[in-house]
């Protein structure tokens, strides 16, 4: 197996002295004046149709299209619209003929367009005769509607949302053309589009190394590296191909910041669910705003103990070399494997390895069948007082010395917070990795040189919002970030009730004894030995968080230290911004790429799939998944404990506490926003447009920090195709369509109305939008609740939103029926100001307003509808 090393001067034979090559290492959319000077070129009588356009006119002769396959779908267009079918007599590079499908049953209609050398362009020769055949629009499917031209149709979707369902897309069609593709023609659409944004597959290896190459080039310091076999055709060797077995790559500005970030690692797999099997490994860091901070990627055949070997010595050697580093994993075999291997020697050089309890609690309760034990397991890992961990460890030995002696065959520094010397920042899991591996779930179904890309971007794209972020905050003269910081003075506050006493000149060693508080009483005052110069605290909190304790603030407080001495660099502003500080470069046009010349890379043919059917993007459910039997369901909205179909509904109260909903067996994410959207007609798309334009506009009016609203495509005819969409059809009323949008870490299946007609309902809380509220929001004739609380809105109420003539709800409410559709909705906690608009009153629909926790000035109107509330907020 030969490796190569993208970006080396020199060459060198590294794995069993096989020979290794060693070698340096936009979607492009047409520009405005470009399409200004390609269509002043021509006559302004003469119709120019752009490849964006979606609705076509009738066709007639000298029509003029920029290229063949514009003037293909625009016949294609014109047909599908209308109902009609044609067949293709002849096409050529500069000639294309068709006939009506009934042309030997009397339609006579036939086309002929053609390439015109003199001008340049393509143009419809001549039209003969009419369609006189029967447009049976309302057909299932049409035999023009082909997977190449739904290909070019969803090429925007694909390209913003790879792992788009196919059944999104095949409501995306239908809402264009009133037809029902085929689930088989609309996944194999879905392929085309992809080959089209982002490659072929197999051209996506030969073109790898030419892009790492280019990587290499803009953003020094990136360690790229291939592993492959030479091919073998018939008996012979071909030194010129390779078959890609593995790919390593960390990029530069990473490894920098890396520095800067909390020395831990987590490092997991994630299968890929393209045309070829394969793993992905990532590692990945934290900084000291708790944000994930990537630090190095592989594909390789899968989590073999080979294959981590090879990962974690590129780890080692290029990425972090000589750091005291802390790895977390999952304690699967290979990397268990691999970790113990004389090869890696992770635990050598202060290098060390500890496991992640969620793993090894689900490891137990597969083992024991006991999830009481399993709960407190893991609560003895996170417990960060040693005398505490002993204690409990010994009475379960006692109880349970089956259980514990399987415990006891791990070391305690492996698992526990408590012994772990403070190596773990607090991490006992490892969520960092499995986090960046749910960002990264719809790249893997991408071609490799994609694949990689999608890491590139969203890696740069993080270094720049963050960078960005950490240095406004310097400018403005902060020390460390928001949340570091309220932890420091929540502990302030708590050290005010604490008596020091110092115990050696040295300020290194002292007695902190905890006195009663206003609302506790302790007859004994509790004590705790602080040694500053060892970061150690009695409480366990400042060794296991590498951040003061209220006992340690106490002692700075007394010895008149620095707090700042006492906090772990990593979590101040300055490190922060250093880890963000050297920046990406972007990837030249591949014109100005420096010649390549190595290999060229093939897929390894037994890496293809081989079985049928669609391949799975879900990870498959284990033991980790399952809840533990005496779990408190939650409400979905006002979060409570006990929620269930038999809780008897409370009366609505000032405070509104309780749980106001009647949940069934659904699914509940925490932050969601759901829209449920009337249509009259299936087929009808107007009344989606306006809805999607009216929601495009709020996207455009705020500042989404968090990329909840980024997939919002107002390219697409029917928002229901939109990332997180689905739709389907309510069949107790009449013919609607319930279109729901959620956005949340979970999927929610939203309670579907028992009433004839569909309401609308907007939820999009907790999200940190930024901006006004757009007047557009008025337009969405159809909604019966909105909730945008706990965000930071700022502005006037528009007086607009008085064209809700169907909104209910502003706030928090119940009905005494639990077939009636529950909602809990608010405005409220949001930065809004000026008067409550006047207009509002008008809505003598609405049930409840909440508009409490704002800037809000001048009197609550009483008139209209408003007089009618029983409790004002």
């Amino acid at each position: 197996m030969a490796s190569w090393n993208f970006g080396a001067s020199s060459s060198s034979h590294i794995i069993d002295e096989e020979p290794v090559i060693l070698d340096n290492v936009d979607d492009f959319s047409t520009d405005d004046e470009l399409d200004n000077l390609l269509h002043d070129q021509h006559n302004d009588d003469h119709e120019m149709i752009q490849s964006s356009q979606v609705v076509i006119p009738e066709l007639h002769d000298r029509m003029q299209f920029q290229s063949k396959e514009e003037t293909i779908a625009a016949i294609k267009q014109y047909h599908i619209s209308n109902g009609y079918k044609y067949t293709v007599l002849e096409s050529k590079p500069n000639i294309y003929v068709i006939r009506c499908v009934e042309y030997h049953n009397g339609c006579q209609w036939r086309l002929r367009a053609g390439y015109s050398k003199v001008r340049k362009y393509w143009e419809i020769k001549n039209i003969d005769g009419q369609h006189t055949c029967f447009s049976n629009i309302l057909s299932q499917d049409h035999t023009n509607l082909d997977s190449t031209h739904i290909a070019t149709i969803i090429s925007n979707s694909v390209r913003t949302n790879p792992s788009i369902p196919i059944k999104s897309l095949i409501a995306d069609i239908k809402a264009r053309f009133g037809y029902s593709v085929s689930y088989r023609k609309a996944w194999i659409a879905k392929q085309k589009a992809l080959a089209m944004e982002f490659g072929d597959w197999e051209e996506s290896y030969n073109h790898l190394p030419r892009w790492l190459h280019a990587v290499k080039d803009a953003n020094p310091g990136t360690i790229l590296q291939c592993t492959g076999s030479p091919v073998n055709i018939d008996g012979e060797i071909d030194n010129n191909s390779y078959i890609l077995e593995r790919v390593f790559w960390s990029f530069g500005p990473c490894i920098q910041g890396f520095k800067y970030c909390k020395p831990i690692l987590q490092v997991d797999g994630t299968f890929l669910t393209g045309k070829y099997h394969g793993t992905l490994l990532t590692a990945i860091a934290q900084d000291g705003n708790r944000n994930l901070f990537p630090l190095a990627f592989a594909i390789v055949e899968g989590e073999t103990k080979e294959a981590m070997i090879w990962f974690f010595q590129l780890l080692r050697e290029h990425v972090c070399p000589g750091q005291n580093i802390c790895i977390i994993t999952d304690r699967g075999k290979g990397i268990l494997s691999a970790l113990r291997s004389e090869e890696v020697g992770w635990e050598e050089d202060g290098m060390n390895s500890v496991y992640c309890i969620r793993h090894l609690a689900s490891n137990f309760n597969n083992k024991f069948k006991n999830q009481d034990l399993k709960k407190q397991f893991i609560n003895l890992a996170y417990e960060v007082k040693q005398p505490t961990v002993t204690a409990k460890l010994t009475a379960l030995r006692n109880q349970y010395p089956q259980q514990v002696a399987w415990i006891d065959k791990i070391p305690l520094q492996k698992w526990s917070q408590a012994f772990d010397g403070g190596r773990r920042y607090g991490h006992m899991t490892t969520n960092l990795a499995e986090c960046m591996n749910s960002v990264l779930k719809g790249a893997r179904s991408l071609p490799i040189c994609a694949l990689i890309r999608k890491t590139f971007e969203r890696t740069q794209s993080w270094y720049v919002e963050r960078g960005l972020k950490a240095n406004y905050m310097l400018q403005a003269g902060h020390q460390f970030p928001e949340e570091i910081a309220d932890i420091i003075r929540k502990n302030q506050q708590q050290s005010a009730y604490c008596l020091v006493q110092r115990y050696n000149r040295e300020n290194s060693e002292f007695e902190v004894q905890e006195i009663s508080t206003p609302h506790q009483y302790r007859p004994h005052p509790l004590s705790y030995k602080v040694r500053l110069n060892e970061w150690w605290c009695d409480c366990g909190h400042f060794q296991a968080t590498r951040l003061p304790c209220h006992h340690v603030v106490a002692v700075c407080a007394n010895s008149h230290i620095p707090l700042t001495q006492v906090i772990d660099p990593v979590y101040s502003l300055t490190n922060i911004f250093k880890a963000y500080e050297v920046q990406f470069h972007p990837i030249q046009n591949e014109d100005y790429w420096s010649a390549y010349t190595g290999p060229n890379f093939i897929p390894d043919p037994k890496m293809r799939r081989k079985a049928s059917g669609i391949p799975s993007t879900n990870r498959i459910r284990n033991e980790m998944d399952q809840s533990t039997p005496d779990q408190q369901r939650k409400c979905s909205y006002c979060r409570n404990e006990g929620s269930k179909i038999s809780t008897p509904v409370k009366s609505l109260s000032t405070n509104f506490q309780g749980c106001y909903f009647m949940e069934r067996s659904m699914r509940v994410p925490f932050y969601v926003l759901a829209i449920f959207l009337l249509l009259s007609d299936p087929f009808a798309v107007i009344n989606a447009n306006s809805e999607g334009d009216a929601l495009f506009a709020f996207r455009r009016a705020v500042k989404d920090p968090n990329n909840v609203l980024q997939s919002w495509d107002p390219t697409l005819v029917d928002p229901c195709t939109w990332f997180h969409v689905t739709c389907d059809d309510d069949k107790r009323g009449p013919r609607t369509r319930k279109t729901v949008w959620s956005f949340g870490s979970r999927t929610r299946e939203a309670p579907a109305p028992s009433v004839s007609v569909s309401p609308v309902a907007k939820e999009l809380y907790k999200n940190d939008l930024k901006g006004p509220i757009p007047k557009e929001l008025g337009d969405l004739k159809n909604l019966v609740s909105l909730g945008l609380y706990q965000n930071n809105l700022t502005g006037s109420i528009p007086a607009s939103l008085s064209n809700l003539s169907n909104i209910k709800f502003f706030g928090p409410f119940i009905k005494p029926k639990p077939s009636m559709i529950q909602y809990y909705r608010r405005l409220n906690s949001n930065m809004l100001t000026g008067r409550i608009p006047r207009e509002l009153t008008k809505l003598g629909n609405l049930k409840i307003l909440d508009l409490s926790n704002n800037d809000l000035c001048g009197t609550f109107p009483t008139s209209g509808s408003f007089s009618k509330f029983s409790e004002q907020r």
